[in-house]
């Protein structure tokens, strides 16, 4: 719990050495302890995320459900450098999905993630001329619930355009 409000007192942006005692805060003063929810709005409302906040409320959540049957799921991840072959392949594998009547959720429309290269354009002269290249990496997500046998056939058998990598995770 200390290194938690260790890590909650640093995510807030303040500074939690203390220079009087030489020494990092592991503990809050009786008088100014909150509880770890009540920094969440403060935290949400700055659009960040503590590490510590999590932790806090992971501990806090109730446990799952003995009787309630496991929900299965396939998460696939395609990443690919143009859009054009990622969304024939998201087509192929919703088409399957249909076609065996399995419950999925997407595709999600993730981030494009941008790598810019500066590249000098004479390789002895003229520093302040420069040409930039980039390499965009569009990405889409796919969950397939409780897959059965055939629709994790029917995804095994398709043939996917190249250019496009596939990330399978199950859980």
């Amino acid at each position: 719990v200390a290194s938690a409000v260790v890590l909650a007192v640093s995510a807030l942006g303040v500074n939690p050495f203390n220079a009087a005692t030489n020494q990092y805060i592991t503990t809050a003063p009786a008088t100014a302890v909150t509880p770890m929810a009540a920094l969440v709005p403060r935290e949400a409302q700055r659009g960040m995320y503590s590490v510590a906040l999590q932790a806090a409320t992971a501990d806090e959540a109730p446990a799952a459900d003995a009787g309630a049957a496991p929900t299965e799921r396939i998460r696939l991840k395609l990443k690919a450098y143009s859009h054009k072959p990622l969304e024939s392949a998201t087509d192929q594998i919703l088409e399957a999905c249909n076609a065996n009547e399995a419950s999925f959720s997407g595709p999600v429309r993730l981030p494009t993630r941008r790598k810019v290269f500066c590249v000098l354009r004479s390789p002895h002269a003229n520093k302040n001329s420069m040409e930039h290249f980039e390499i965009r990496t569009h990405s889409r997500l796919i969950d397939v619930r409780n897959p059965t046998s055939q629709v994790i056939d029917a995804l095994m058998g398709l043939d996917l355009p190249a250019g496009v990598d596939v990330e399978v995770k199950l859980s």
